[in-house]
């Protein structure tokens, strides 16, 4: 039936019309054509360029020009289904259009409820009750500042949150603490152009803050962060923040050490190698010591050989540290001084010649629980590692030590303890504080 296509239709005027069934639409006389109305009586096509351009054509013979005179079954079926296909294709994009629009709808209904909805500011009774005296003056908003140990922007945020009202002159207090504190809280300002602003660091800023913290000598961070701050204009909380961030301190006194590590290290070669340097090479520099650095197996090296030494000098051990290895004598004797070798390596010789105590068979372990004692009928206290009531009561009737000196176990209390010297006297008994037993 396609295959027909074009032909000719007459119109009610008795005019004839070509007509074409395109790929996507209608062609009619070779233009684009929309369907204007469908009635009994007429049909009326319209170019789309000339929509008011109406053409009426009757039924039968839009029929006849749309299958011919005398139309098959199968060409019959065919309209019909295409016809179907087409009801069902309409109601396929109704059905998918209401989706959309019930879609488009609930994101309508989501963006209404985007807003967050947080909780009222609740104050302690103490704050609420200092809020309460707020009466919108600069005087009083420092006043409240210095009491609460908040900056006067904090004050007057909260102020507003409790349902107090700003004056001129608190406008212009909060203008100007912006200026010297960072204001992480936005406060709700009357008008728009006192509404202050986050401070925000640049490169610039950043690289003048570490060369002022460097060349700083205070000992003090917060004072080091007050004087930047007030040199510069910059918010003192926005100061430490930063100088703590980038870990001045920290990398500060990593410099400084470095700075005593390399003077000790020139420091550290002794007269003798002085001489001896000067004399064999008074005008060269080894290039081995320029080039030498301390590494983790170096440093174990040095150490070992240096405790298991047997010189009777510091200098006479670096002298012979450096010719075992090879390594430059200043800078070996540096490390030494720089390690601390000579006292860890006596510390060590001490520990070595102490005689360990001889720790005998029950011998009570002192402690700081304070017991009663009665010696032979006389009190006294002793200092035990035993809590109240859990004194070992295998040790009744024993023998025991307590400072070296031998006691017997008559009884045992919660809190006190009768012994007896009968086994043998000490000689060191004198020395205790004994007190005589009250009735």
């Amino acid at each position: 039936m396609k295959e027909r296509f074009p032909r000719t239709i007459l119109d009610q005027d008795d005019r004839s019309h070509s007509f074409e069934l395109g790929l996507d639409f209608p062609l009619l006389d070779g233009e684009r054509c929309e369907m204007v109305s469908i009635g009994p009586d007429a049909i009326q096509l319209a170019p789309t360029i000339h929509l008011t351009h109406v053409i009426s054509f009757a039924p039968d013979a839009f029929w006849q020009g749309m299958v011919g005179d005398q139309p098959t079954e199968a060409e019959a079926g065919q309209l019909f289904a295409h016809y179907l296909a087409q009801w069902t294709a309409r109601r396929a994009c109704a059905q998918t259009i209401a989706a959309l629009q019930s879609l488009l709808a609930a994101r309508v209904h989501l963006r209404k409820n985007q807003e967050l909805f947080l909780p009222n500011y609740r104050f302690d009774s103490i704050t609420q009750q200092v809020l309460e005296s707020f009466d919108g003056t600069e005087e009083t908003t420092r006043l409240l500042a210095r009491i609460l140990k908040q900056d006067p922007v904090t004050v007057i945020h909260w102020a507003q949150l409790a349902g107090k009202t700003l004056s001129v002159d608190v406008v212009r207090c909060d203008a100007q603490s912006t200026q010297h504190a960072e204001s992480e809280r936005m406060p709700v300002a009357s008008e728009p152009k006192g509404k202050p602003q986050h401070f925000r660091w640049t490169a610039a800023m950043a690289e003048q803050l570490v060369s002022a913290f460097q060349a700083h000598e205070g000992t003090s961070i917060n004072a080091v962060a007050e004087e930047i701050s007030s040199q510069n204009g910059w918010p003192l909380s926005a100061v430490k923040y930063k100088i703590y961030e980038l870990k001045l301190p920290q990398k500060k006194r990593a410099a400084r050490g470095q700075e005593q590590e390399a003077r000790l290290e020139g420091d550290g070669e002794g007269t003798n190698q002085q001489a001896e340097t000067q004399r064999d090479q008074p005008d060269l520099v080894l290039p081995q010591e320029q080039l030498f650095n301390w590494d983790d197996e170096k440093i174990q090296q040095l150490t070992s050989a240096f405790m298991q030494s047997e010189a009777e000098s510091t200098v006479a051990t670096c002298r012979e540290i450096a010719a075992q290895f090879g390594w430059p004598l200043k800078k070996v004797t540096g490390k030494v001084n720089v390690l601390r070798l000579p006292g860890h390596k006596q510390n060590r010789q001490r520990a070595a010649a102490r005689v360990p105590k001889i720790i005998r068979e029950n011998e009570l372990l002192v402690g700081h629980f304070v017991w009663r004692v009665v010696i032979d009928g006389n009190l006294t206290q002793w200092r035990l590692d035993y809590n109240y009531g859990n004194f070992p009561e295998h040790l009744l009737g024993a023998e025991i030590y307590y400072q070296e000196c031998p006691y017997l176990v008559d009884q045992i209390f919660v809190q006190e303890l009768r012994v007896s010297t009968r086994i043998a006297q000490s000689a060191d008994q004198g020395e205790m504080e004994v007190l005589p037993v009250s009735a």
